[in-house]
């Protein structure tokens, strides 16, 4: 597999085992390429930050419609189902008034800024980057410190804590800047909305060795929890193959402190020769275009291009293509149009194509999921995934298949769109759980179709038969009647 094929699967990976939604997260990965993403992941809390370039088309995914200011780049953070934040982070060293001027929400600046001339005022503190959240009244500014000899860090302590006990931020960050030691550079980021400064600040360091941010979690959360946390960061350094970390910046905060290790992803290779039909050979922005238009993978098919044989693999043909023909009346008027004969067969996915490649797609646009979710290589666990999609092809792709599994029935019983769950609930086969969840759907249809099926569960029955309708209940009743000869 090309390094752009491992670095691309690697974040699809790291989206997936915290939870999170693979587009456009991964999208905006594949549109400013690999070379230019700063990955922030929080080792505590599964957060997920992209910090690109800000480029329109990036933007144009996470926050359409808005402008950033010049010399800033566009940071992007996710949490598990949450939706997508996304924020301006401006560069260069600036006043405290210019910076709190600049992010700081209108109704709090009076408060927020004499904590930041008090912070930039002393060890030479120097304002170097600030961040302007879009869509929401919050801001942070992020204040760098050289490193100390043994009595400034005595001094600078002592700065600490007048802080610490102004913003009433735990006790912790004393552990953590006893950790680090004067030696090293150090970074405070406070952080404000529109009520005032929040009880949180972040302490940052620069480069540093996983054993560093290892021990530095530890000093934060303790050994327990510091434990869990060197296990992701394991499963990151060898799913990234990443050595070095560009950062390390923990998170003081009494119900969710944070260590969030910063690293840059590799840059993508030029397409290996000779691979044939593999994604390594692609061209990745290539196959997004073709994805995305019908009507170009239709001519790329006979054209012999490179692309068409993944293509075919991943099963982009899966549907025949018909000639378009008009319909008339019995007056040869022409009232529509629509497929007339077939033109091409439909063209079946290649089952002995691994899911490895196949994963790549998710990050690839909708229709790429769909072809995800039908593909035999896709495993349950993200067909669960999918069944959650946003796209209402995605989660019919999965609800077509007979081996989508237990987890995926569940959740496309929640499903937010009442067609999915009227013909979930007429599938011949169920389990017990997804059943009990369908029969929670106050949609008369659904419980209707349950009524229709043999294997309801005690709960499901139960729960029908407070349904307001009486002639639901009514059928509740004669569905326990007919079952209890």
């Amino acid at each position: 597999m090309s390094a752009e094929a491992k670095t691309l699967l690697g974040v699809t990976r790291v989206l997936e085992d915290r939870g999170i939604a693979i587009d456009p997260a991964l999208s905006i990965v594949t549109a400013v390429g690999t070379e230019n993403v700063f990955l922030g992941i929080g080792t505590l809390s599964g957060r997920v930050q992209l910090l690109v370039p800000s480029r329109a088309e990036a933007l144009a995914m996470v926050a359409p419609g808005a402008k950033l200011p010049e010399r800033s780049m566009l940071l992007v953070s996710v949490h598990r189902d949450e939706p997508l934040a996304a924020a301006a982070v401006i560069g260069g060293p600036t006043t405290a008034k210019q910076a709190v001027d600049e992010v700081g929400p209108a109704a709090a600046r009076q408060t927020w800024l004499p904590i930041i001339e008090s912070l930039a005022g002393v060890f030479d503190g120097t304002i170097r980057n600030r961040t302007r959240y879009l869509g929401e009244e919050r801001g942070t500014i992020t204040i760098m410190y050289a490193g100390r000899s043994e009595a400034g860090q005595a001094e600078f302590g002592a700065e600490l804590a007048a802080l610490a006990n102004r913003l009433r931020v735990p006790p912790t960050w004393r552990r953590v800047y006893d950790e680090a030691g004067p030696g090293a550079d150090i970074g405070l980021t406070t952080e404000c909305t529109a009520t005032g400064p929040l009880a949180r600040v972040a302490l940052r360091f620069g480069k540093a060795s996983w054993d560093r941010a290892i021990d530095l979690a530890k000093a934060l959360a303790g050994v327990d929890r510091a434990r869990d946390a060197a296990v992701r960061m394991g499963t990151l350094a060898s799913g990234l193959e990443v050595e070095t970390l560009r950062g390390v910046e923990t998170v003081i905060d009494a119900t969710a402190p944070d260590l969030i290790v910063w690293l840059k992803l590799r840059p993508l290779a030029g397409a290996a020769p000779g691979r044939g039909s593999g994604v390594a050979a692609l061209d990745v922005e290539r196959l997004r275009r073709a994805l995305e238009d019908y009507e170009l993978r239709e001519t790329l098919l006979d054209s012999g291009d490179p692309l068409v044989p993944f293509l075919r693999r991943i099963g982009a043909f899966f549907r025949p293509r018909y000639e378009e023909i008009d319909y008339t009346d019995w007056n040869g008027a022409i009232v529509g149009r629509g497929p007339g004969s077939v033109l091409r067969d439909a063209i079946p996915p290649s089952p002995d194509l691994p899911y490895e490649e196949l994963a790549l797609l998710l990050g690839l646009g909708a229709f790429a999921r769909e072809l995800v979710a039908r593909h035999p290589s896709a495993p349950p666990e993200v067909l669960a995934r999918l069944a959650g999609d946003d796209e209402m092809d995605v989660q019919n792709a999965v609800l077509e298949r007979g081996d989508k599994g237990k987890d995926a029935e569940v959740r496309l019983a929640a499903s937010r769109f009442p067609g999915i769950r009227e013909s979930l609930a007429r599938e011949p086969r169920l389990a017990p759980e997804a059943i009990e969840v369908l029969a929670q759907d106050t949609k008369a249809e659904v419980r209707s179709y349950l009524l229709e099926r043999d294997d309801l569960t005690p709960a499901a029955i139960a729960t029908i038969e407070t349904d307001p309708r009486e002639w639901l209940r009514a059928r509740a009743k004669a569905w326990l009647k007919a079952r209890a000869r």
